[in-house]
């Protein structure tokens, strides 16, 4: 009986509190799933109100309070054409500030106000291309809405040098990129005025390159880098953001080709020659780095600089004798060239060693012993050259020097080197 009476009583709280409406963790009422279901008249009376009492602010308020609150209101064709209007509106009231020389003037919120007529346009547009249940296509809102962007075609792509002179890139990038996408946007190749198609966008393309790259948005850097190399300006500088805009996100074979494609080009601009040795060398390539070489010095024959690298690249591929003639022409491209002399000197102490280590015991006589000292002495004068011209730097000259004074018997400067430790 005890148990019957327990669950009578149990059945019964829970029906009693199902017959409760369900309450918050705030101890609120739960909003009904009705109450979030967009009501597009409502949302499109209170933005009429606005508009109709010049409340432009309170429009734009409303619309994206409607947009965070109701999913739906994203594919409302009447409210982005609200909205496109709103916008339209506010970007008037801030040029009208510029012009009267107004303090309440801001040029940021104007372009930006800009960009959202484009955006809201563009979207709205894209919605009404969808097919209705018939299968027909209504443009009802385009004609009126392309008139109100092209109104502010100009301004939209000085938004871009506007925010690039503030230095904001990422803003400049944004209004400059829908520039130069809207430029071919259905809504507007419709339009019977054809000024938009004959825009040149190699220096606009220019900017979004540039303004990408500055704020470290490397995958926009190269979205119109293909149009802005035809810039004949900047190209010299367009390769190198693109290269390192293709080193920044690990596409090496396309950030290469923009190298080679800068010391065609651009071979007075050491950053691609330089950039490519760099990067044959790490890799063991010095066959390509020696090549880059020869055709600098080709192209530039009075280039110290040039030389001597293609010397560095022949020693390491040890093509000696080509090395020696390489650093033979840095020095007297540059008398002073305490680098080259050094090489030079290395040459022949290694030809020295490797001198010595071939003779037999019985080839030890008066003409091989002629010949290893004149080795030897070559190595010396090339040290002392490089020590006469950078004696700071040791290491151009210290160690080669003391083995050369030593097989040369040369005690006393020996000593003299010994004593500098």
């Amino acid at each position: 009986m005890g148990k019957k009476i327990f669950l009578l009583t149990f059945m019964f709280l829970v029906a009693s509190v199902s017959a409760f409406p369900q309450q918050g963790k705030d101890g609120k009422k739960d909003k009904h799933k009705k109450e979030d279901v967009y009501k597009s008249k409502e949302v499109m009376k209170e933005i009429s109100t606005h508009l109709k009492n010049f409340q432009y602010a309170k429009a734009e308020n409303s619309f994206y309070a409607a947009l965070k609150k109701y999913p739906d209101a994203y594919s409302d064709h009447k409210l982005y054409h609200a909205a496109v209007e709103i916008e339209r509106q506010l970007a008037l009231e801030q040029n009208k500030n510029m012009y009267l020389q107004n303090n309440k003037a801001d040029t940021a919120k104007f372009f930006r106000h800009i960009y959202n007529v484009y955006d809201f346009a563009i979207h709205l547009d894209s919605m009404e291309s969808i097919p209705d249940e018939k299968g027909k296509v209504k443009y009802k809102y385009r004609s009126s809405n392309v008139r109100k962007m092209l109104f502010f075609r100009n301004n939209l792509r000085s938004a871009g040098k506007f925010f690039y002179q503030k230095r904001l890139y990422p803003d400049a990038f944004k209004h400059i990129d829908m520039f130069i996408e809207s430029h071919n946007a259905p809504i507007i190749t419709s339009a019977a005025d054809t000024t938009v198609q004959k825009e040149d966008l190699v220096q606009v393309a220019t900017l979004a390159v540039l303004s990408a790259y500055a704020a470290g948005q490397y995958d926009n850097a190269l979205k119109y880098i293909d149009i802005a190399l035809n810039d004949t300006v900047a190209n010299k500088y367009l390769l190198e953001v693109g290269a390192k805009s293709y080193a920044q996100l690990g596409d090496t074979l396309k950030g290469i080709k923009l190298l080679y494609s800068g010391v065609r080009n651009h071979p007075d601009y050491d950053y691609y020659f330089l950039t490519l040795v760099k990067y044959h060398n790490e890799h063991n390539q010095y066959q390509q780095s020696l090549n880059l070489a020869s055709h600098m010095t080709r192209k530039f024959p009075k280039n110290r600089d040039y030389w001597y690298i293609k010397g560095k690249e022949e020693l390491y591929l040890n093509l000696n004798d080509s090395a020696l003639a390489s650093f033979s022409h840095a020095v007297v491209l540059k008398a002073d060239d305490a680098e080259s002399y050094s090489e030079m000197g290395k040459i022949y102490l290694r030809w020295a060693q490797e001198y010595y280590r071939s003779l037999s015991a019985a080839q030890f006589n008066a003409n091989s012993r002629k010949k290893l000292k004149a080795f030897y002495a070559d190595a010396c004068k090339h040290f002392e050259a490089a020590r006469k011209y950078n004696e700071a730097d040791r290491s151009l000259w210290l160690t080669g020097l003391r083995e050369c004074y030593f097989n040369l018997n040369r005690g006393k400067e020996l000593r003299a080197l010994e004593r500098l430790k």
